[in-house]
Parts: structure tokens; C-alpha cells; sequence
């Protein structure tokens, strides 16, 4: 089993991948015109979205220097992204 599906059998009592099923098909996601891929990264990809995770034994002081000198430049858009209705489903596992 997965380390991730391991955490989300600890989490939801089943792998969440078990929860989701397929919303298209290949076909579907190779027939997008390319103008609506761009318009969806430019609306989702910013920095002000996304997580890094670092992993390992490292010194965070000097990770944390790395991290701001590649990624620190980067501006934060203006805009705001429109509120989602995503549903995560009810975690089972008790609270130790």
C-alpha cells in the first residue's frame, strides 16, 4: 500500500482514491483546446496557490534560505480565485 493511501485509510478509514471516482476519460482531456489549458493555468498556477514540501534531513535554516531565494521573487497575483464547493469527505479516525 502507499504511504499515501496508508495515511488516508488512517484518516478516512478507506484510501480517498477509493472515494473519487473517474470524472473523464483521456480522450476527453487530450480534446481541450489548448487556449482553455492556458486560461486554467494562468488562473490556477500562482504562488499564492501551491505547497512545497521538503522531505529528508536537511537544515531548515538553509532550505528555508533556498526556497526564498528561487521562489521569494515570484509577485502575488491581485486577483482572487473564486471560492470552491469541494465537499473532503468526513475523516474516521479518532483524535489520540
Amino acid at each position: 500500500m502507499a504511504a499515501f493511501d496508508a495515511l488516508d485509510t488512517l484518516e478516512f478509514g478507506i484510501p480517498r482514491c477509493a472515494l473519487i471516482e473517474p470524472l473523464t476519460t483521456i480522450a476527453d482531456i487530450e480534446n481541450v483546446p489548448i487556449e482553455h489549458l492556458d486560461a486554467f493555468y494562468h488562473k490556477y498556477y500562482q504562488p499564492d496557490n501551491a505547497v512545497l514540501t521538503i522531505a529528508g534531513h536537511f537544515d531548515p535554516d538553509r532550505a528555508l534560505a533556498l526556497v526564498t531565494q528561487s521562489l521569494g521573487a515570484i509577485p502575488r497575483p491581485e486577483r482572487k480565485l473564486e471560492k470552491t464547493y469541494t465537499v473532503e469527505p468526513t475523516r474516521m479516525a479518532s483524535a489520540k
